[in-house]
């Protein structure tokens, strides 16, 4: 087999590995990052049409940021709506109905954004129809 035919095959396939390796990477909480960060991550995945990977940045603000309800709740509602998107209509309810007790906690609705409040309430009475069709 002559060298540079050798060396072709070789470096297409250290490329497709490079490729596997940075598609499957997870992302991984990072104390020193701010939570608009996430959210601005989990919107660019999202606008990509990366739901899964956009679950997982919206999965660190879920875990890592409950001292600020209004923005677990804000994640919540939005992995709830990829999950609608993605016709996952259990899992979006789930996410729907954290958000909705969150509501119905005076403490913490106060701090949540009246669209979420609204969004949750209208998108969750679409999911829990569908839920409950099946």
């Amino acid at each position: 087999m002559p060298i540079n035919k050798m060396m072709w095959k070789y470096s297409f396939f250290l490329v497709f590995l490079l490729f596997l390796s940075c598609s499957s990477v997870k992302p991984v909480y990072d104390s020193s990052v701010m939570v608009e960060r996430y959210f601005r991550y989990a919107q660019d995945a999202r606008n990509q049409r990366k739901y899964k990977l956009a679950i997982q940045y919206y999965d660190i603000i879920i875990d890592n940021f409950s001292n600020q309800p209004d923005k677990v709740a804000s994640a919540q509602y939005e992995k709830g709506s990829l999950y609608y998107r993605m016709k996952k209509y259990k899992k979006a309810m789930e996410m729907f109905t954290a958000v909705m007790e969150k509501l119905n906690n005076p403490a913490i609705a106060q701090s949540i954004s009246p669209a979420v409040a609204y969004l949750t309430r209208d998108l969750g009475q679409k999911t829990s129809k569908l839920v409950n069709k099946d």
